[in-house]
């Protein structure tokens, strides 16, 4: 019986003159593993993104984010509302006499980092805004993550904060998978 290979077996490559795997085979013992979608009926991944700040040193202010399942072809969908104080406990949303203060607090906290700074207004003053049609809420998200009878599997990009974020929300999440990329000394990029 031959062993099960995926792409060129290591005799092809390295003798070209083996009779034992031929690369017709090889090829087409690939294609089937990569068509068989079963495992796709069984889970799926979502691409997940927030936007945040920390408030009062210790709470996460959710101001906005995104979610992208592999089946929509990973179109994101943006998450926007009024934006949401996570504390430890709970989850409130944020109320009009806060905002003044927040907004000085990021103020001092970005006065030399424009670049940051004038997003982060700009989306807050944006959630302010939304009247109807929030969907920057828990319910929200575990109804899209559970949306069929697939097991979602969230993505993260270098999602410390992010993972923290899932988990103050109470989503009904197990695996979770954070993508963690690092520089070296000559600024190559390593996942």
């Amino acid at each position: 019986m031959k062993p099960r290979v995926f792409g060129p077996s290591p005799c092809y490559l390295s003798c070209r003159s083996c009779q034992h795997h031929t690369p017709t085979e090889d090829l087409l013992e690939s294609k089937k593993w990569i068509n068989n979608k079963s495992i796709f009926d069984k889970i799926k991944f979502i691409i997940v993104d927030f936007e945040f700040t920390m408030i009062h040193r210790i709470d996460l202010l959710l101001v906005s984010g995104s979610m992208a399942d592999n089946e929509e072809n990973f179109i994101p969908i943006k998450l926007a509302g009024r934006p949401l104080v996570l504390t430890k406990n709970k989850i409130e949303i944020l109320k009009n006499h806060e905002v003044a203060p927040l907004k000085k607090q990021l103020i001092k906290i970005f006065k030399n980092k424009t670049n940051i700074l004038n997003p982060i207004l700009e989306q807050l003053q944006l959630s302010l805004e939304i009247k109807k049609g929030s969907n920057l809420s828990p319910t929200f998200m575990n109804n899209y993550l559970q949306s069929d009878n697939r097991e979602p599997i969230i993505v993260l990009w270098n999602g410390t904060t992010d993972k923290e974020i899932i988990n103050r929300l109470k989503l009904n999440m197990k695996k979770i998978l954070n993508i963690t990329s690092y520089s070296d000394n000559n600024d190559s990029y390593l996942i």
